[in-house]
């Protein structure tokens, strides 16, 4: 018997995890555990909080603490994962045992995005430069992990959703992932 995995999103700020993570809760039926959402509630804090009173490294250790317990968990659900967990060669391999979604996205779409929400932490005077940055280093990880890519510049979350949970669904079938409860 295949053990419970989770269907873990994993991608830049911005890309939409949250949203579609929300969405693929509700196509599921899994509960969806969101990083941002969690961080608050067991900080008190968000993201942008920490990173400006404790530092970005402190920032990401919570960060890891939290997709590591969330992926501890026995029952399947949807996980918004932080963006730098896949920097953590920790949180990389606890991901090789879930079904991984990259929603990939353009750096100048996460910074448009990323304008309109108050709890993000700050990337400076050029937030498209700096998601550039940070898409040099993690790209390529995110490929490692990555079950299915989705182009969330291109799709919908709702085409998005369904493109993951399809993918899922397919994975459900080979038994490399939980049937999903209609």
């Amino acid at each position: 018997m295949t053990p419970p995995r989770h269907l873990v999103l994993v991608g830049p700020m911005g890309a939409g995890k949250t949203t579609i993570g929300t969405l693929l809760s509700a196509a599921t039926g899994l509960p969806l555990i969101d990083n941002d959402r969690v961080l608050t509630t067991t900080e008190g804090e968000d993201a942008a909080d920490i990173a400006r009173e404790r530092g970005v490294d402190s920032l990401h250790d919570r960060e890891c603490r939290q997709l590591l317990t969330a992926l501890a968990a026995p029952e399947p659900s949807v996980v918004g994962a932080a963006a730098s967990t896949v920097e953590i060669p920790s949180c990389r391999a606890a991901l090789g045992d879930h079904f991984v979604a990259w929603l990939q996205a353009a750096p100048e779409e996460s910074a448009a995005r990323l304008d309109e929400r108050a709890h993000r932490r700050e990337l400076g005077p050029d937030p498209v430069a700096a998601l550039r940055a940070l898409a040099q280093r993690r790209d390529p990880l995110y490929a490692t992990v990555a079950d299915v890519v989705v182009d969330v510049d291109e799709a919908t979350p709702t085409e998005a959703c369904r493109i993951v949970r399809d993918a899922y669904t397919a994975a459900a079938r080979r038994g490399t992932a939980p049937d999903l409860r209609q």
